[in-house]
Parts: C-alpha cells; sequence; structure tokens
C-alpha cells in the first residue's frame, strides 16, 4: 500500500515530498481547500477494487502528519472531487462497479451528506464546480454531464 505524498508545484515544476499518508492508499482523489490538503477514499493497492471510506487531511503550512477526518458514506476509488461554497463535492467512482452516487463534506460541520446522482456511472473522470453548473467529465470517453448547483445543495 503506498503511503508516500508528493506535491508538484506547476509553476517551477519541481516536486516536494509531504508526510507519509496515515492509510496505504491509491487511486484516491485529492483537493486544496485553503491551506489544507484532503486525501479521500482510493484503493487499497494499484490493482484492487477494494475502495476506502477513510479520508485524511494535511495542514499545508504546517506539513507535519495528516490527521483521519470522517469516513465517506459510500467507499469509493477512481472518484473525483471538486471544492465549492464551503463543500468538498465528491463524484462517482467505483465500488463493485461504476458508481453514479455523490456526496459533499461540510468542511465547517465536519460530515458527509448525500445528494442528488449522477444519470450515469462514471469512474476515473474529472470534477469542476462552476457557480452555475456542476461537471463530471468521464476522460475515457468524453463524455460530460451537467448539474445545475441548486438542485444539489
Amino acid at each position: 500500500m503506498e503511503t508516500e505524498c508528493i506535491a508538484y508545484n506547476v509553476k517551477n515544476k519541481k516536486t516536494i515530498s509531504l508526510p507519509n499518508l496515515k492509510t496505504g492508499r491509491c487511486w484516491a482523489t485529492s483537493i486544496k481547500v485553503g491551506n489544507d490538503i484532503f486525501v479521500i477514499g482510493g484503493t487499497d493497492k494499484p490493482s484492487s477494487n477494494n475502495p476506502q471510506h477513510n479520508c485524511e487531511m494535511l495542514a499545508w503550512i504546517k506539513q507535519t502528519e495528516w490527521k483521519a477526518f470522517p469516513d465517506l458514506l459510500k467507499a469509493r476509488g477512481y472518484c473525483g472531487s471538486a471544492y465549492f461554497e464551503k463543500h468538498i463535492f465528491v463524484t462517482g467512482g467505483y465500488n463493485a462497479g461504476a458508481l453514479k452516487s455523490c456526496e459533499k463534506f461540510d468542511i465547517y460541520n465536519n460530515k458527509w451528506i448525500g445528494f442528488n446522482n449522477m444519470m450515469h456511472e462514471r469512474f476515473g473522470h474529472g470534477t469542476k464546480l462552476t457557480m452555475v453548473l456542476f461537471t463530471a467529465l468521464e476522460v475515457t470517453t468524453a463524455r460530460s454531464h451537467y448539474l445545475h448547483v441548486k438542485d444539489m445543495m
């Protein structure tokens, strides 16, 4: 199981090593919110279909150790994530098959909340949230799905 964590700076094209994750994982999603980095879900090894519920957070400024935060409502690897209006959104992924379920993490109340499913199952995709649209893009087929944010909040 992989616990090594590396950050890549796109401006100077350099990597820096971060503290090792507490839980080894592959195919997780990650996102930076303010001064914190979140690593969410994933699988226990590269060739595995065994998704994880657990999540970890690292304070970017201190970079001392990863801390656990509440588990996902549904274990998922190969999922997408985005941040919007005080919530981390996690979309789709894989758990014994492709998922269309979504959930959001309220960072101020420290809890996961389920919300509307996507129209299609997907995994290995990117997720982007804007003021008007929520987009989950499936890389392999370039299929996209849009939901109005007001329908999900």
